[in-house]
């Protein structure tokens, strides 16, 4: 069957379309067990459950009216969406609220009140079975916000055929889509018709659907890449996807690959860590039977995308039949509905090597593909950076949406910026995002602005320190984990760590943390040349995150700052012995009984180098004590290395540190390899 784009102008037509043309085609089937229990909806079937509902909400609420969206993973959801359309009204996904347990507060619980209010919700839609829990979270909301079932309605093919069609144009908000909330409170973006039809057009040509794509998606269905990549593609396409719940894919992550090999898929996809979930929990001997030959287009976006995951996954499952050139890099956020940026089809991802992160090469998340202009931005100038410079990404395009609800402030600063000295009138929208452009004209993303950890007068993005901290012990989750910086007594900004353990450590470290600690200790100060001055190991799913899975930096701060995060073991460095520190396996600890006299001689000058560029008394700096305990960052690092260098006329390893992480073990390495000696320097 070929494809069949559609020319609608809003998404009433566009069903109406497909439900007209192909009736009885598949579109979605839901996995209810991740496995094999399956539901399936077809176009007709879904053209009616929209009808049907949509004209009782016709009759009950006002044209833009704003009604929440409370559905448990699954078709429901789908039709409900549906039925906002075809009667006028404007939906605002939310996650489904679940009964909190003792001492723990999600997200969802925790926003679902604060979103009501903001958009004035006049429902909010679930079935039978979960309105009492969404009566219950809705708290003081309840008293404006109606809880409204739909399931029952949805089966009335009697009240379908009372449905009439809305007068929809393509300015009419769609649907609210509220921020992930991972750098501040949750702001719901206002996207058209013509947005999320100008945005799925996009994915659709960058994705290279045909007519014998098929889709496998996990991803949570009210938020951007699992709502608009997953079930408004299949929509747009006239194709069909297998959905399965996101906990589904969590619990054991062999189902989706699973349901790709079951069902043929040729796009699926999720962030880094989902690739990076199935390298640590799918075992060799689960992999038999996969055959992952069909998947042509594995997404990778919505955090850092990592070559170190791409390359292991793509060995570990070649064998398999996935394939390098199947990964698609992109980047895009919800303020533009999704996709900004995208690679191209079959080929593979690029990857930056002369400018690497301190986690490893970066990798391109392509080119522009749904706006019209972007740019990086020095954000203190509001001037266009040169290739190669980092800045923040402005964009501006068809798909952008149409502002925040209810908050004009808001809107003018984010979707309402302006280069200096620009008198066209263009607007961009300002991504909070940092990234830089190569040569090629390749996007690269950095960081987010706001979460930009300065330490020692140099910048360090959290996202690479906290791959280094979930890399540095097998006991630590993958993306669980939250880095900050903090002022501490001395008025100074340092960093600190917040981070899960998995749950089958969980007992043997709650019993003894030390390895754990010294093992990020060493990591990150080796990486990123950086020392925490406090790390706090988390119980598993403890870490505070968005609704839609993102770690909330602020949030960990605050918290770990007032000492109420679900922590199993904590690490301070006013609490450390001075030899607590423990150098790599493999290196020495010297101390003076044990260094040459000759080294002896080197060692007493060099202090005197360390104690000036630490700013520190020359008698505190001991042979014997591991170099991060001076308070030596990247950038002094690199200076006091380069005054060894200039003033012994010798040529030193770049990881002359890590390798000699004492100064008496440096001494004795320089003085054995280059035979040079310093003037004495007594101690004062």
């Amino acid at each position: 069957m070929p494809l069949l784009l559609d020319t609608s102008d809003n998404w009433v037509s566009l069903l109406r379309d497909r439900a007209a043309r192909q009736p009885n085609r598949l579109a979605y089937r839901f996995l209810k067990d991740g496995e094999t229990d399956e539901v399936t909806l077809s176009y007709g079937a879904l053209d009616r459950r929209a009808r049907a509902v949509g004209a009782m909400l016709a009759t009950r609420f006002a044209p833009g009216s704003r009604l929440l969206l409370l559905y448990p993973p699954g078709l429901d959801f789908i039709a409900a969406l549906m039925a906002t359309w075809y009667a006028g009204l404007v939906g605002v996904p939310c996650p489904l609220p679940k009964p909190n347990k003792p001492g723990r507060t999600r997200a969802a619980e925790e926003s679902l009140p604060t979103i009501a209010a903001d958009c004035k919700a006049d429902a909010a839609l679930t079935i039978v079975r979960f309105a009492p829990v969404c009566e219950s979270a809705l708290g003081s909301a309840a008293k404006t916000t109606a809880v409204v079932t739909t399931d029952e309605v949805a089966q009335d093919d009697a009240a379908a055929n009372g449905w009439v069609a809305p007068a929809t144009k393509p300015s009419d908000v769609a649907i609210l889509q509220y921020t992930s909330g991972s750098t501040r409170t949750p702001k719901g973006v206002m996207l058209t018709h013509a947005n999320l039809l100008h945005n799925s057009s996009v994915i659709c040509q960058a994705f290279g659907h045909h007519e014998d794509s098929r889709g496998v998606i996990w991803l949570p269905h009210y938020h951007d890449m699992g709502l608009i990549g997953g079930i408004l593609q299949t929509l747009y396409t006239g194709l069909e996807v297998t959905l399965m719940a996101p906990a589904a894919f969590v619990q054991k992550p062999i189902r989706w690959l699973r349901a790709i090999t079951r069902y043929g898929g040729t796009t699926s996809g999720g962030p880094n860590s989902a690739y990076e979930l199935c390298l640590r929990s799918i075992a060799p001997s689960e992999r038999d039977g996969l055959n992952l030959s069909t998947w042509d287009l594995a997404f990778n976006g919505a955090e850092p995308v990592r070559a170190r995951t791409l390359q292991q996954l793509t060995e570990a499952f070649a064998p398999h039949g996935f394939k390098g050139e199947a990964f698609y890099p992109c980047y895009g956020m919800a303020e533009a509905s999704l996709m900004i940026t995208g690679g191209q089809k079959g080929t593979l991802p690029r990857v930056r090597v002369d400018a690497n992160s301190a986690a490893g090469p970066m990798v391109s998340c392509g080119t522009p593909r749904a706006c019209d202009e972007l740019l990086v931005v020095d954000p203190a100038t509001r001037t266009s950076c040169a290739p190669g410079a980092t800045g923040e990404i402005w964009a501006r395009g068809r798909s952008i949406g149409a502002g925040y609800y209810g908050d004009d402030r808001a809107t003018t600063d984010t979707f309402r910026a302006t280069l200096a000295n620009d008198a066209s009138g263009r607007t961009f929208l300002r991504t909070g995002d940092l990234g830089l452009f190569d040569d090629a004209g390749e996007l690269f993303v950095t960081g987010r602005l706001k979460d930009l950890i300065v330490v020692g007068g140099a910048n360090h993005y959290p996202n690479d320190i906290e791959w280094t901290m979930q890399h540095a012990h097998p006991s630590l989750q993958i993306d669980g984990g939250a880095a900050f910086a903090a002022d501490t007594a001395d008025a100074s900004e340092r960093l600190f760590l917040v981070q899960e353990v998995t749950r089958e450590h969980e007992k043997a470290i709650e019993a003894d943390p030390t390895a754990v600690f010294a093992a990020i200790r060493r990591e990150v100060g080796h990486v990123h040349g950086i020392r925490p001055a406090g790390i706090a190991l988390l119980s598993p799913g403890s870490l505070l995150r968005t609704s839609s899975g993102k770690v909330r930096r602020g949030a960990c701060r605050t918290a770990f700052l007032a000492g109420t995060l679900a922590t199993i073991a904590t690490w301070n460095e006013a609490d450390e012995p001075a030899d607590a520190l423990s150098a790599p396996e493999g290196t020495t600890m010297s101390n003076p009984a044990e260094l040459s006299p000759e080294a002896m001689e080197l060692y007493t000058w060099m202090a005197a180098q360390l104690a000036a560029e630490a700013q520190i008394n020359v008698r505190d700096v001991k042979p014997d004590q591991p170099l991060v305990r001076y308070g030596l960052d990247s950038p002094n690092a690199i200076s006091l290395a380069l005054t060894f260098e200039e003033a012994l006329g010798v040529e030193l390893p770049a990881t002359l540190f890590w390798d000699y992480p004492t100064l008496g073990a440096l001494a004795e390495y320089i003085w054995r390899e280059h035979r040079v000696t310093a003037p004495k320097t007594e101690l004062t």
